[in-house]
């Protein structure tokens, strides 16, 4: 250690023209490197629900969210699987592994699910199929509070909306918590 350090004693003219290059290069690739504000990023997850109003909890159990979760269990790069039967239907979440493009597994958890239509009955209604996409999460969520009446909290909330609409690259603007007049 100590021959290293009277190494760098020595050359130490050397040692700082290699910082200074080192610096330099550093701070020009930093700069030239590619951002993006608001980047895509492609989740391998994805939910199916089957509707059937007026099923119970056990028959759709039964008629839905085995037989489409034995289908499904069959598209390979699952990596879990998670089937919840309910009163109105069946709601399947698929996970994938990182490696799966995300058009390629949405083809095939399609065609499985024209596969097993037949075997569903009449009754039930077309699987939804939806991916899950981080860009449609909300990302700010604004609460307004305040010793005013309702209504002028509701127009403030309102006039927010329309402002914050109007903002480029927004996709949607949501007031939630208003009374609904009848």
């Amino acid at each position: 250690m100590s021959g290293m350090k009277s190494l760098i004693i020595e050359r130490n003219r050397t040692v700082i023209l290699l910082l200074i290059v080192i610096f330099t290069f550093g701070s020009y690739t930093y700069i030239k490197m590619p951002r993006e504000s608001n980047p895509d990023i492609q989740i391998p997850i994805i939910s199916v629900f089957v509707g059937f109003p007026g099923i119970s909890v056990e028959d759709s159990e039964k008629l839905l969210a085995i037989p489409i979760e034995n289908e499904l269990r069959s598209i390979e790069g699952v990596r879990e699987l998670k089937a919840l039967a309910t009163n109105d239907g069946a709601h399947m979440i698929i996970k994938f592994g990182t490696e799966y493009d995300n058009k390629e597994v949405l083809d095939n958890v399609r065609s499985k699910l024209l596969n097993i239509k037949s075997k569903l009955p009449i009754e039930a209604e077309s699987p939804i199929i939806n991916e899950i996409n981080l860009s449609l999460f909300p990302i700010l969520n604004v609460g307004l509070i305040g010793n005013l009446p309702e209504r002028a909290l509701t127009e403030i909330a309102l006039k927010l909306k329309k402002e914050i609409e109007s903002l480029p690259n927004v996709l949607k603007v949501e007031v939630a918590g208003m009374r609904k007049v009848y």
